[in-house]
């Protein structure tokens, strides 16, 4: 036979239906999944879980609440601190009514020399800086106590535990 006609000429191949073995050996490999984005979240304020909506297992949406933290102690100083700024605002009150009357004293003892004493002049008009002075302070104080109180309302915004991002609860640690 030549080199062409043995090119053509059938050749033999074994051929085997595929079908499915007995089950006679279990393959086990090692793996591992992990998480795309994994993260742990704190609670930033101090207290105890008030309420859960989502629980192990739980598909969550970002922005979703997780928990409600109960917060008494913060509560508490947020009223204390609110209670405060009132009184401090009132105390505003009060230095500008001195204030007022330390001007008008200071001005009514104004007059031209020889008819008030120097040193009673001076005595009013030192009166009325001290007045000024004193209402300062207050302002002050009042602008102190704003920000405590907006510090402790900007800490009621973390009772609530916010998931980050989509995603699925895997652990819970309290």
């Amino acid at each position: 036979i030549g080199a062409s006609a043995e090119a053509t000429a059938a050749m033999e191949v074994d051929v085997v239906s595929v079908e499915r073995s007995p089950a006679l050996h279990r393959l086990i490999l090692p793996g591992e999944t992990h998480a795309w984005f994994e993260s742990t979240i704190y609670a930033r304020t101090n207290g105890y879980v008030g309420n859960w909506t989502a629980d192990i297992g739980d598909f969550v949406k970002k922005g979703q609440v997780l928990a409600t933290i109960e917060t008494p102690d913060l509560d508490a100083q947020l009223s204390a601190s609110q209670a405060e700024l009132k009184a401090a605002q009132a105390g505003v009150k009060v230095a500008e009514a001195d204030a007022l009357f330390a001007r008008q004293a200071s001005e009514m003892y104004n007059a031209p020399k020889g008819v008030v004493s120097d040193f009673e002049r001076e005595e009013k008009q030192a009166g009325y800086q001290g007045s000024i002075a004193k209402l300062n302070a207050a302002q002050a104080q009042v602008n102190l106590q704003q920000a405590d109180v907006d510090r402790l309302t900007a800490l009621t915004a973390f009772k609530q535990v916010i998931a980050p991002f989509d995603g699925i609860v895997s652990a819970r640690h309290i």
